[in-house]
């Protein structure tokens, strides 16, 4: 039987095999913390799917993320309760989503290896060993493959003026986060308590941004009678959402 050892130094030792300008940019998942994702169920490592990459041109889905995974923030232990960057900007660009229902505490593996895109000069670097068919995305399946947990997006790559090498992947990522590309989290999740300043915001608030949010996106599917369907871009999650 293949034990959480065994398998760890398989990651290392396919990630020993990358370039050095790729190894350059792994760090350890200590790093990076506690993370926080927020889902419609609760969450646990049955339901995590393995990354796979989209059909379809890219031109059409212009995308920077994969199917599948999973995507957290960073925690931030805030005034009003916990928060992350993905909050943040949930709570000024898509407040609805916040609603979707459990925000888990994650912690990784503190020996896995993440994947961290900081500067435009990194991403030129990943891009060179890891781009998807040619087009301008990274190949998520052929990163895991190389043993590798995680794909990282800093907040100093995320924010001010941002790298014209990163201008379109931060577009669609939004801000820092990081798309797991394995389960690396010993510890079963841990639910938090929702803060209270989501509850308490205005019904009004929520409909005005479903409606925003549904006029933006085209090609959306039919909705259902009596629901409202969002759409959520990545970063949040990509996935169709019925409320």
């Amino acid at each position: 039987m293949q034990t959480k050892t065994d398998t760890h130094h398989a990651a290392t030792s396919q990630a020993v095999a990358l370039p050095a300008a790729v190894r350059d940019l792994l760090w350890p998942a200590s790093r990076l913390g506690a993370q926080l994702h927020i889902g419609a169920d609760a969450l646990s490592a049955a339901d995590f799917g393995p990354p796979r990459m989209a059909g379809g041109s890219w031109e059409r889905r212009k995308w920077s993320q994969p199917l599948g995974g999973l995507w957290t923030s960073t925690l931030i232990d805030g005034p009003e309760g916990p928060t992350s960057a993905l909050v943040e900007a949930a709570r000024k660009l898509l407040p609805a989503w916040l609603k979707r229902g459990t925000w888990s505490l994650l912690t990784p593996d503190p020996d896995a290896l993440v994947l961290v895109i900081d500067t435009g000069e990194a991403m030129k670097k990943i891009m060179a060993h890891f781009r998807y068919q040619g087009t301008p995305e990274i190949d998520f399946v052929a990163v895991e493959r190389a043993g590798i947990a995680g794909v990282h997006l800093t907040a100093r790559a995320a924010s001010g003026r941002i790298d014209p090498a990163l201008r379109r992947f931060v577009a669609t990522w939004g801000c820092e986060s990081t798309v797991w590309l394995r389960w690396v989290f010993p510890a079963p999740p841990v639910a938090l308590a929702v803060p209270a300043w989501i509850e308490a915001m205005q019904a009004a608030q929520w409909a005005q941004a479903l409606r925003a949010t549904n006029q933006a996106h085209e090609g959306a599917p039919p909705v259902t009678p009596g629901t409202t369907r969002l759409w959520l871009d990545p970063p949040y999650a990509g996935v169709w959402l019925d409320l």
